[in-house]
This record gives C-alpha cells, sequence and structure tokens, in this order.
C-alpha cells in the first residue's frame, strides 16, 4: 500500500533528520496486489495490529473505494493518488488527502480533445469492472451526453476477458470515431489494441492507456534500466508523453508524432505480407506441378 522506494528514502531521511518532533519514523509496507480484498485485509490489520499513525496509499482507485471509508470510521490520516471523484469528500472522509489530477480533470481532458481536436461526436466508452471503471465510464458517458456528444457504445467489461473482439466489433458497428478507455489495467488495454489492428481500424484511443515504466518492462525481455534508458530515448525526440501521478510515471505514444513512422511501418508490414503471399502461392504451384 506504500511505494517500496519511498519507504526506504523518506523513512531513512526523515529518522537522520530526526524524525516528525522528534519522533522516527517506522514504516510498514503491505503489497495488495490492486486487489480490493487484499487492501481491506491489509487496511484492517495495520489499524488494529500494527497501531499505524497515518496510511499511504492504496494506489488504485479500486481498492480506496473499499478502503478509505474504513479507515474514516478509525479517524485513520490516508493519502493517496486515486482519482475517483468520491473518494476526497470532506464530511464522510475528512481525513483523506488526494495527491494527483481527479478523475473530473482527466475527463474533461479527454472530452476537449475527443471534441475540440479530433473533433468527433460518436463515442464508445469502455471500462473494466472494478469500482473505478464503473464509476469512470458513468461519469464519462454523462459528461458526453451533456456536451451534445453521442456515446453509440458503453459498456464494463471483466478485465481479464482473453478476447476483445466481440466489444470492439459492437463499437465499430455502432459507428465510434474514438474508443474513450477508463482502465488501469494494462493487459486489457494492450487485448483491445491487438484487436483493433486484427480488424484494421484506425480508431483512436483516448482515456487511460498510460502504462508506467515497469509495467512497460514487464512485457519486454530486458532490464528495467534498460526500458527506462529507452524510454527517456523516445521521451527526449518526443515520440512518447510522460505524466506523473504519485511517485509512478506513466508514458504514453505521442500518436500525431509517430504517425509518420507509424505509415512507414505500416507499409513495411504489408509489403512483408504480399512477400509472404507471393511466395506461399509460388510453393503452391510447384506442388501442384509435381
Amino acid at each position: 500500500m506504500i511505494c517500496a522506494t519511498c519507504r526506504t528514502v523518506s523513512s531513512d531521511w526523515l529518522s537522520i533528520a530526526g524524525g516528525v518532533k522528534g519522533r522516527k519514523i517506522e514504516i510498514v509496507m503491505r503489497d495488495t496486489q490492486g486487489d480490493p480484498t487484499k487492501a481491506v485485509n491489509a487496511t484492517q490489520e495495520l489499524i488494529s495490529q500494527a497501531k499505524v499513525h497515518a496510511i499511504w496509499g492504496p494506489l488504485n482507485s479500486g481498492e480506496a473505494l473499499a478502503t478509505t471509508p474504513i479507515m474514516a470510521r478509525a479517524k485513520i490520516p490516508d493519502i493517496h493518488p486515486c482519482v475517483v471523484e468520491t473518494l476526497i469528500d470532506t464530511t464522510r472522509f475528512p481525513n483523506a488527502f488526494r495527491m494527483a489530477p481527479s478523475n473530473s480533470q482527466w475527463d474533461d481532458a479527454v472530452r476537449n480533445y475527443c471534441l475540440n481536436i479530433l473533433k468527433v461526436k460518436k463515442i464508445a466508452v469502455i471500462g473494466d469492472t472494478t469500482g473505478y471503471g464503473v464509476t469512470a465510464v458513468g461519469a464519462s458517458v454523462a459528461a458526453f451526453k451533456k456536451d451534445g456528444a453521442e456515446v453509440v457504445y458503453q459498456a464494463n467489461v471483466d478485465s481479464t476477458q482473453p478476447d476483445m473482439t466481440p466489444d470492439m466489433l459492437r463499437a465499430k458497428n455502432a459507428g465510434a470515431e474514438v474508443i474513450v478507455v477508463w482502465s488501469v489495467s494494462t493487459g486489457m488495454e494492450a487485448r483491445m489494441f491487438n484487436v483493433r489492428a486484427v480488424m484494421n481500424w484506425d480508431v483512436p484511443f483516448v482515456g487511460h492507456p498510460s502504462m508506467s515504466s515497469g509495467e512497460i518492462a514487464g512485457h519486454f525481455p530486458v532490464t528495467w534500466q534498460s526500458i527506462s534508458r529507452n524510454l527517456k530515448v523516445l521521451r527526449t525526440a518526443g515520440l512518447v508523453e510522460e505524466s506523473r501521478r504519485g511517485t509512478q510515471r506513466y508514458y504514453r505514444v505521442n500518436r500525431k508524432a509517430v504517425r509518420p513512422l507509424e505509415d512507414l511501418l505500416h507499409q513495411m508490414w504489408e509489403d512483408k505480407l504480399d512477400r509472404i503471399v507471393a511466395l506461399a502461392e509460388k510453393e503452391q504451384r510447384g506442388k501442384r506441378r509435381r
């Protein structure tokens, strides 16, 4: 429920500095693995058994929706980077503090990009089935409709669903000009991207399809340090954009900047496929002659 890197740096630094008002800082960490049930159990254990004085985390809204009321009842101060609007309420949760933009701020930026930059009007909104996904989709759909856009398809999908083709087909058949995604599951987003490629549907994704450097590294058989160096090169070249949420750095492709490269790679891939088809047909003709 707390970032391990900050745990060692912050704790050691504060202790060397004499702590807070002369009291040394002890950090107690629990890994909840993004699971709301584990987050609830960890929160209860930290409060009742570890006797912590404050909690930093959890790090996603699905968990925070389940744990924030528990901390409020125990009057435990809580600092988190979770974006769902209702997690900050001075009446219900007077000791909860957010250190990241709220989802409505993200949503405003998403709508502005879709309606005023992409200039599209037919929107598909898809989220996962977590508390965050359900809340974000509902708020996003309402805000798009209020601004005069037509939400042609909306859905909440289990992030572990192996095949995203049915939902992508429904969105395409409904005439969606953009897909707005509200999910922190990079696996689900990756499957959606892959289906888009298979469908040969050049529809933009807007919303929450960004990945932390650690998540990106998990998709490649190289070290995190190598990924970090490559991301720095891509960021310097303007091909990816970086944002920060709490202690995490998230990266997304700068679609405008990579468009010329995307077109080139697409043409190269088409040429490769044409060559494969030609070779296969040549081999088939040879078999017929034999």
